[in-house]
């Protein structure tokens, strides 16, 4: 190991870089830096051509260099600080470069990735890997899984579209097609967070889809989901569908034994990709055949075996099952069912507190005291909107209680007769309540503009904006879980008796939100149908559709006698809609 001094023009990029995503503000950053004060570090390279180097560590290091030669503000001959390394593996070149980007900055997960594959590769165990790299082994070990994750998968995670919970999530599915499926759903909000990617790749029944058999062979019945797409038709009897599938995959391992060099049948949640390189064109190759614990099946021609050590192949099949398999069990409603579920009841609660306004001013008195111990005596009380408010700003149809709530501050705000433009806003907007929550919560706000405006209110009316402001505040502490204990919230819905159904009725994304089977017992408890083998027959789009109709009639009845069907279907609410919500796991009794 030798220290130096080189010129710029002499460096050459490294090969194989493990970091694949280079922040250019960084890059541009780090380019001020050198100019201002140098280069302060020393890049690694060994010999590469005559008279030129190959960077080993410090490729952002590099960029920057370059970029302030292209600027002309550093020579192309400008000296740069280098530690040679002579003899150094390919091997250990990538190791360096690893252990140089994971200690100075994250690398994004797919490149880390990628990095530890390539060492694991040359019989590298995992504990080698992990010790060189300066990261837990568990790290190397669920970071592998990641290689085999499908294209679309590995770019939404170096774009931050999906997160690395979600990520790992993904790799439980058996091909990239189910991958796929399940970056629409999440995109599409069906799916929420990576808790709800596991389920749904785990827990569905197998889709018509995964079959690789004759569809003619199966002899049992489907359900519905949607339009019937493959994707979302599934077999009702798992077991003869995994006996037809289990042939399948043995007749097809059979037929590529003919030709290939080798063939092998994996099984289990994720198959481990990175032991497999493509072939090249001499080389004799074979195909792996992954079975996922769903039925989904994936095939990968023109592979060759990496040279990986017997003990990392062995505990390759612990990598991912533990790291990402569900851990607990499934909830009665998703994160997404549960968000709404607490919107809607805090806007429920909020506009029942608007009417009672003794009401509100002791619930303002417990938010300001908490406040005060939270910041400390003397420090400004910090108070926002709900954010129950946000969850239905973008939506067409508002709810009623947040109708309510939205024509009090529509009221509110030409009292406080804002300036033409603010008022303007106000009228073009649905309904007004971002604009007024704006000129009410922001910081930054002129005080004494407000202060000059709420002086020309009168007692009543200046009472009104006090209740608005701080019940605007208030609701279920959490909205991404069901509020199931004896919260402050619920206390003072209970006080104030809210009543959630003249507030809320089960509509198109509650019911969508629900399985098929809880749709059923939703219609039988509801008194939509009785008679559960006619429902077993519709899709679960059909359900829906048929809820919908059914609460909306039910709802626009005025009276009806109390033991018919219509009465039921007034007086029915699930029991997530009560205070405190009350689940089915908790009642010993059907979800719903």
């Amino acid at each position: 190991m030798t220290l130096e001094t080189v010129p710029l023009s002499s460096l050459l990029p490294p090969k194989g870089n493990p970091r694949r995503v280079l922040d250019a503000a960084l890059i541009e950053g780090l380019a001020e830096s050198i100019r201002a004060d140098g280069l302060l570090q020393n890049l690694v390279v060994r010999p590469d051509a005559e008279d030129k180097y190959r960077v080993i560590a410090g490729h952002r290091r590099l960029l920057a260099l370059r970029l302030l030669a292209k600027r002309k503000a550093i020579d192309r001959r400008y000296p740069v600080s280098v530690e040679i390394k002579g003899e150094l593996s390919a091997d250990d070149a990538v190791r360096l470069a690893t252990v140089e980007n994971i200690q100075r900055e994250d690398l994004n997960p797919v490149d880390e990735a990628d990095a530890f594959a390539a060492l694991v590769r040359n019989g590298t165990s995992f504990e080698d890997v992990a010790a060189r790299a300066g990261v837990p082994k568990q790290r190397v070990r669920r970071r592998l899984a990641l290689v085999g994750l499908a294209p679309e998968a590995k770019k939404a995670l170096r774009a931050g579209m999906i997160t690395l919970a979600v990520a790992e999530s993904l790799t439980l599915g058996a091909t990239a097609r189910e991958q796929r499926r399940a970056l629409a759903m999440i995109e599409d909000g069906t799916l929420a967070d990576a808790e709800d990617v596991r389920r749904m790749l785990i827990e569905d029944k197998p889709s018509v889809a995964t079959a690789i058999f004759p569809l003619d062979r199966y002899t049992g019945t489907y359900t519905r989901d949607l339009f019937g797409e493959a994707e979302t038709t599934y077999f009702d009897d798992v077991e003869q569908f995994r006996t037809l599938q289990r042939t399948a995959v043995d007749a097809l391992a059979e037929r590529y034994r003919a030709t290939a060099a080798w063939v092998e049948v994996v099984r289990g949640y994720v198959a481990p990709w990175w032991q497999y390189c493509a072939a090249d064109e001499e080389q004799s190759s074979g195909v792996v055949i992954h079975v996922a614990p769903n039925g989904g099946v994936e095939v990968r021609e023109g592979l060759v075996r990496c040279i990986v050590a017997e003990r990392v192949r062995e505990e390759s099949g612990q990598t991912h099952h533990a790291a990402v398999a569900p851990r607990r069990p499934r909830p009665e409603y998703s994160t997404f069912l549960a968000r709404y579920i607490g919107a809607h009841k805090t806007v429920a609660v909020q506009a029942s507190l608007l009417v009672e306004r003794r009401r509100a001013k002791e619930v303002a008195v417990v938010l300001l005291l908490q406040g005060s111990e939270k910041y400390g005596l003397g420090a400004r009380v910090q108070i926002a909107p709900h954010p129950a408010l946000a969850f239905f700003a973008g939506a067409e149809e508002k709810p009623r209680a947040y109708e309510a709530l939205a024509r009090e501050v529509r009221r509110l705000a030409e009292l406080l007769r804002m300036d033409a433009a603010e008022e303007a806003a106000v009228h073009e907007s649905r309904d007004g309540t971002e604009v007024i929550a704006e000129q009410l919560f922001q910081s930054g706000q002129d005080a004494i503009s407000l202060y000059e405006a709420l002086r020309r209110l009168d007692d009543g009316e200046l009472d009104a904006l006090l209740c608005l402001v701080l019940v605007l505040c208030f609701g279920q502490e959490s909205l991404d879980v069901l509020d199931s204990e004896e919260s402050f919230f619920n206390r003072i819905a209970l006080d104030l008796q809210v009543d959630m159904r003249a507030f809320w009725r089960p509509d198109e994304t509650f019911l969508h939100g629900r399985t098929r089977e809880q749709l059923v017992a939703i219609a039988v408890e509801s008194g939509a149908e009785a008679n559960r083998g006619r429902l077993r027959t519709y899709s679960k789009r059909e359900l829906v559709n048929m809820l919908v109709r059914y609460f909306k009639r039910t709802a626009n009845l005025e009276t009806a006698a109390p033991q018919t069907a219509d009465a039921k279907g007034r007086e029915w609410l699930p029991g997530a809609m009560e205070f405190p919500a009350r689940t089915a796991a908790a009642a010993n009794t059907p979800a719903a």
